[in-house]
């Protein structure tokens, strides 16, 4: 899972706009980070992301690792100071270099490494590198203007924080879906929004892929969406979605399946489904 947060200061106060996306490589058309999401266990404690300089300028960009909260409905909110029963990585997630200066397409690869706390409890850990360029200005600008009024000139900065997962000795988890339902937005267009309902120790992260069948013709359901990096840190959210409909299908008299699949790395396992009727 990936964000991208957009801050504005205007007379101290702060607005944090944060948006949460599935797919698998982000860029704000100023530079790329990629992979957006890496796994880590005891057997695998080190790893490797990639920032890409898409400016014709040289850029300067401040890499840190933060806690991200989940709301129940599935947002993100930068925390301080997350709470024990979060399971925050950020004390024991190192990371170099801290600081990165790339020419025009230039990259840089940003070493991650696990050292995991003694006696940590086991279960699955989780914490975010964000990557903020340094040269956009994160305090206004006040100027005149030719009719001698006073004008406030605000500049975005721009974020990427990826999500970084440890999964610390036996995390067992069960995931069940429930209360699937269908919204049409328009010509053959939809969202779906479903309860995610998880248990035990492990984090649900995976992938939906969503299929529909129609009732009055003999045919094999046809994918209608699938959504990319998913993950559950809480025992209930809801997720809700729009659905890419590739071929147009007329969404109606059928039934909508929605399959959770573990994420490519780790098996692609079906690890929880749920259907619904739409007339």
């Amino acid at each position: 899972m990936i964000f991208f947060d957009m801050k504005l200061r205007i007379d101290k106060v702060l607005f944090v706009f944060i948006l949460t996306l599935g797919i698998p490589l982000f860029s704000d058309n100023r530079f790329q980070v990629f992979p957006t999401r890496v796994i880590l266990s005891n057997n695998k404690r080190a790893a490797e992301v990639t920032i890409r300089n898409q400016n014709t300028t040289r850029e300067r960009y401040k890499i840190s690792a933060v806690f991200f909260r989940m709301n129940r409905d599935g947002s993100m909110v930068l925390v301080k100071y997350p709470k024990p029963e979060e399971n925050s990585a950020v004390s024991f997630l190192h990371f170099s270099p801290k600081y990165v200066e790339l020419g025009p397409n230039e990259e840089q690869l940003v070493r991650i490494m696990i050292r995991p706390l003694i006696h940590l409890t086991e279960g699955d850990y989780q914490a975010h590198l964000r990557f903020v360029p340094l040269n956009d200005n994160e305090e206004p600008e006040i100027f005149n203007n030719q009719k001698e009024k006073i004008m406030m000139h605000v500049k975005a900065k721009m974020a990427i924080s990826i999500s970084v997962i440890f999964r610390h000795g036996n995390a067992p988890f069960k995931l069940s879906l429930s209360n699937l339902e269908l919204f049409k937005k328009g010509d053959h267009q939809y969202s779906f929004k479903v309860n995610m309902n998880r248990s035990g120790k492990g984090f649900a992260i995976g992938d939906f892929f969503v299929f529909f069948k129609p009732l009055n013709f003999n045919e094999d359901e046809k994918l209608v969406g699938a959504i990319k990096g998913v993950a559950s840190y809480l025992d209930f959210r809801t997720a809700t979605y729009d659905l890419n409909n590739p071929e147009n299908i007329d969404i109606k008299n059928g039934i909508l399946h929605l399959k959770f699949y573990s994420s490519s790395s780790e098996g692609e396992k079906l690890l929880a489904e749920t259907t619904a009727k739409i007339p």
